[in-house]
Formats: structure tokens, sequence, C-alpha cells
């Protein structure tokens, strides 16, 4: 479930910077992503449990993005068109360029095309499979919005959105966090595959740009293949504190540090799910 959330959470929060693109970003903001599993049985009155919390800090052209659960952290260098991978507890990083992300993306969706024709027959469980795979890799909402609260819904038969938006009173700021989510979304299916692509968030985030609005709880309803029910929450600021400049800091100097250890992405996944299995 760990690695489900730490890819649906970045799926569900946020965030790339367009390829054909902006090498600035306009404002310095934050936000702060909490995540729920809403299919976990609880106890009356409690509150679903927290699988995940993010930290997105956009600061000085980059954008840092931290999950605490994984203790990774994703940078985003538009100028350089890359992510770096930073591990700060083992001192790794690993560099992955806008363009390996597109190619892996690309074999991904021929390999999950090719499992998809092999769920025929009448099975129902492998029916719905397919139907929920084919619909990933093209899906079509259909969608309404009432501008009067702000609530849009993307409604596509395996998979819905129910988000609450809201204006963020800057102009450009939805732009800059849309952007990187649609990003970021495909890294993190890269970095932790799960069973839901990155096209649906990418839809969503399309719908999102075109009202110019931001997401305030984005949940997401998965009814078939992989059930489940998750609902991200997330606080906009439009500064950093001084405690997030020095992350920032010492983000960075571990990054320039010729004590990290830079390796390939492949080897870098490697090491820390090996970790993680202990």
């Amino acid at each position: 479930m760990r690695r489900l959330a730490r890819q649906l959470s970045a799926a569900l929060v946020v965030v790339a910077i367009s390829l054909a693109c902006r090498t600035v970003l306009a404002e310095e903001f934050r936000v702060f992503t909490v995540v729920y599993d809403l299919s976990a049985k609880q106890k009356p009155g409690e509150k679903p449990p927290v699988v995940a919390r993010a930290a997105t800090l956009f600061h000085a052209g980059k954008v840092y993005d931290y999950v605490d659960a994984a203790n990774e952290v994703i940078v985003l260098e538009p100028t350089e068109r890359r992510f770096r991978v930073l591990n700060p507890a083992r001192g790794l990083v690993a560099t992955v360029a806008f363009d390996e992300i597109k190619t892996r993306l690309n074999i991904a969706r021929e390999e999950t095309r090719r499992h998809a024709a092999t769920l025929t027959g009448s099975d129902p469980r492998s029916a719905n499979a397919a139907a929920s795979l084919a619909f990933q890799l093209d899906p079509r909402f259909e969608e309404t919005f009432n501008p009067a609260d702000g609530t849009l819904t993307l409604d596509g038969g395996p998979l819905a959105y129910m988000v609450r938006t809201a204006d963020p009173k800057r102009p450009g700021v939805p732009s800059e966090y849309l952007d990187y989510a649609d990003w970021v979304c495909q890294l993190n299916y890269l970095l932790h595959p799960g069973p839901v692509l990155p096209e649906p968030r990418m839809a969503l985030n399309r719908s999102l740009r075109a009202k110019d609005r931001l997401p305030e709880t984005v949940e997401l309803k998965c009814v078939s293949g992989h059930a489940m029910h998750l609902r991200a929450e997330h606080a906009i600021y439009f500064d950093l504190n001084p405690q997030e400049e020095g992350w920032i800091y010492q983000w960075e100097s571990q990054l320039k540090s010729e004590s990290t250890r830079q390796v390939p992405m492949q080897e870098y996944q490697k090491i820390v799910l090996a970790t993680r299995a202990r």
C-alpha cells in the first residue's frame, strides 16, 4: 500500500513542466498534501488512515517534491529538462531526463496494450480488468462542473474523480502547478509502478487547466481491476517559510556534494526497493 500510495499520491496530488516550455517558474509557493485511504475499514467516528504526506515547494525556477514515507525528494529542473531523484538518508541521487520518461512510458503503454489483449474469455474479472486497462490508455470522461461551488466530477465508468476546486487569485499559478503535476505523475509511475496509468490524471489536469482552477481535494474511485478509493487534500500557501528554505538549502547541498553517489535510475530503484523489503 505504501508504494501504491506513493504513486497515487503524486497522481492525485499533483504536477511537470511542458516540454515546449517555460524555463522559469512564475511564483514561489508551497503545497502540502495528505492522502487518505477511504476504502479502509474503520470504527464509527474514526478518520480514514493516512497513506501519504507530501510537501511540494516551488522556488527559484525549480520544484521540490518531498514524500516523508518514502524519504525521497524529487527535484524538477526545467532548464535542464530533467528530474533528479534524491534519497537523503542513503546519499543517492539519480537523474531522469524528460526524453527518457517519454520513451519508458511508451514502452509501458505497449506492454499494457499487449497484456489487455490477453484478458479474453468469459471470466468477468478478466473482462473488467481488460476494460479498465483500455480506459486508462485512452480515458474518456463525462465531465460535470458546478461554477457556484467549484466542484468538478469526471466519470469514466471504471474510474472517477470528484474534485473540489479553488480560484487561486494569482495568474499563472494553476498552470505552473498542473504542468508539474503532469510530469511528476508520469515519473512516479516509472519509479513506483501502480495499477493506474498516468493518462487519467493528466486528463483531469487538462480539465483543471482549461478552467484555470486549483484542486483543493481530489477523490479517486476505481471500481474495476484494483478497486480503491482515495482522497488527497491540498493546502496551498503563497510563500516559503525559513524552515522550508532550510530544507531546500540542505537538499541542494546534498545534490552538489561529492559524497552523494550518482547512480543510474535502474540501480537507484534496485537499491531502494531492496532496502525497503528488509
